[in-house]
C-alpha cells in the first residue's frame, strides 16, 4: 500500500497547487471586474449630466482612464471626481482640466480626487471665481496648510463650517485662510478654526451698527467690508479696556458667543503673525504643484501608478473578452469541482476498503487530502 500512499499525497500537492493557481486567478479576476463595475458605473453617473453619445462616453471614459494611469489614481476614483465635477460646473468648463488639477491636489493632499475636486470646486463657486484661477485656489489651500496645523483632508472637512459666511461678509478667500493659520498655530483644530471664524463673520456682518458703537467702523468709506483682520485686532484693544465681566457683555451686545470670541481673541492679538501669514498666502504660486510633486516621488506613488495601470489594463481585457473569459472560468470551475468528486469517489472505495482490511492510516491520509482541497476552493 506504499506506492497508493505515495500516489495520493503526489495527487493532493498537484490538486492543491492547481486550486490555489484558480483561486489566485479568480480572485484577481473578481477585483479587476470590480475595478471595472465601478468605473462603468460612476462614468455613467457621469452621463446622467453629460448627456454624450455612447461613442463620446467611451472616449471620455478612456481620457479618465488614461489621465488615472499617468498620474498614479484607480479609474473608478478618477471617474468619480469627474462626476463630481461634472455635477458643479456647466459645459464651458474645461472639464479634463479641472480633473488633472484635482487629482494633482489630491495626490499632494494625500486624499481622494472627489474630495480634492469638491473643495476647489467650491472655493470658485462660492467666490464666483473663473475656473482659470483654480490652479490659484489650490496653490493658496496648499500654502494654507504648509503654514498652519492641519493637513489638507481635514481642511476639506472643516470648509464647509466658514465658506458660507466668509463669502456673505465679502472675507477675501487669502484673509479667510489666514485667519484659520493663526487660529490653528494657537491651538485651535481646523474644525474649531472655521466654525470660531464662521460666527465672528456672521456677527461682523450682522452687527454693523453696533461697532460703531465702540469707534469700530465695519465698512470703509465706499461702503465696502473692511479687513477682519484689523477689525477683530481692534475689538480685542477696545475689549483691553474693560474687566472680564463687561468684555464677555460687549461680546455677547456684538453677538460674539463663546466660539466666535476665540477668533477676537487670538487673531487681535497675533495681527502681525496673521498679515504675514496672509500676505504668503496670496504670494503662494506653485504651492501646490510642488505638493503634487513632492508626493509624486515617493515610491508609494510609483506603485499605485503601477497598480492604476494594470487595474486599468486588466478590466479593458475583461471588457473586450468578457464573454470567452466567462466560459474559461466556467471551465476552470468545473475542473475543479469534478477533481473533488473524483476525490469524493475514491475516498469512499477507501472507506470501503479500510473497513474491510484495518487500514485506518490510508483513510485518515485521505480525508485529510479532502479537506485541504474543499479549503482551497472554498
Amino acid at each position: 500500500y506504499g506506492g497508493l500512499t505515495n500516489a495520493l499525497i503526489t495527487s493532493q500537492l498537484a490538486v492543491a497547487g492547481l486550486l490555489a493557481s484558480f483561486n489566485k486567478l479568480s480572485a484577481g479576476m473578481t477585483d479587476a471586474g470590480r475595478e471595472a463595475l465601478n468605473f462603468e458605473k460612476n462614468m455613467s453617473l457621469v452621463n446622467t449630466i453629460s448627456n454624450l453619445s455612447q461613442e463620446n462616453l467611451n472616449s471620455l471614459s478612456n481620457e479618465v482612464a488614461q489621465m488615472g494611469i499617468n498620474l498614479g489614481k484607480a479609474p473608478s476614483e478618477m471617474a468619480m471626481g469627474m462626476y463630481d465635477i461634472s455635477s458643479s460646473t456647466n459645459e464651458t468648463v474645461d472639464r479634463m482640466k479641472v480633473l488633472e488639477q484635482a487629482t494633482k491636489a489630491s495626490i499632494g493632499g494625500f486624499t481622494d480626487v472627489a474630495t480634492a475636486s469638491k473643495v476647489g470646486v467650491s472655493m470658485i463657486n462660492a467666490y464666483g471665481m473663473s475656473f482659470d484661477d483654480l490652479g490659484k485656489v489650490y496653490d493658496e489651500q496648499f500654502q494654507a496648510v504648509n503654514l498652519g496645523i492641519f493637513s489638507y483632508k481635514e481642511f476639506s472637512q472643516a470648509l464647509g463650517n466658514v465658506i458660507a459666511s466668509a463669502t456673505r461678509a465679502n472675507v477675501p478667500m487669502e484673509e479667510m485662510l489666514g485667519q484659520m493659520v493663526t487660529l490653528t498655530r494657537s491651538g485651535l483644530d481646523a474644525s474649531e478654526a472655521t466654525t470660531a471664524l464662521g460666527r465672528a463673520y456672521d456677527s461682523i456682518y450682522e452687527k454693523s451698527d453696533e461697532f460703531k458703537k465702540f469707534g469700530i467702523n465695519v465698512a470703509d468709506s465706499n461702503g465696502n467690508l473692511r479687513s477682519t483682520t484689523d477689525i477683530l485686532g481692534e475689538l480685542r484693544t477696545v475689549l483691553s479696556g474693560y474687566n472680564k465681566i463687561s468684555q464677555v457683555n460687549i461680546l455677547e451686545s456684538l453677538g460674539f458667543e463663546v466660539r466666535s470670541a476665540k477668533a477676537v481673541e487670538l487673531v487681535g492679538k497675533n495681527i502681525d503673525e496673521t498679515r504675514v501669514a496672509i500676505d504668503k498666502i496670496v504670494n503662494s504660486t506653485g504651492s501646490y504643484e510642488q505638493a503634487f510633486k513632492n508626493a509624486s516621488e515617493n515610491s508609494l506613488t510609483d506603485i499605485e501608478k503601477l497598480k492604476a495601470s494594470l487595474s486599468t489594463e486588466f478590466f479593458q481585457v475583461l471588457k473586450e473578452n468578457k464573454d470567452e473569459i466567462s466560459s474559461f472560468l466556467q471551465i476552470v470551475g468545473g475542473m475543479a469541482s469534478l477533481l473533488l468528486s473524483t476525490f469524493k469517489m475514491i475516498g469512499a472505495m477507501i472507506e470501503t476498503v479500510s473497513q474491510a482490511t484495518g487500514l485506518g492510516k490510508l483513510k485518515d491520509i485521505f480525508l485529510s487530502i479532502v479537506d485541504g482541497a474543499r479549503e482551497s476552493t472554498s
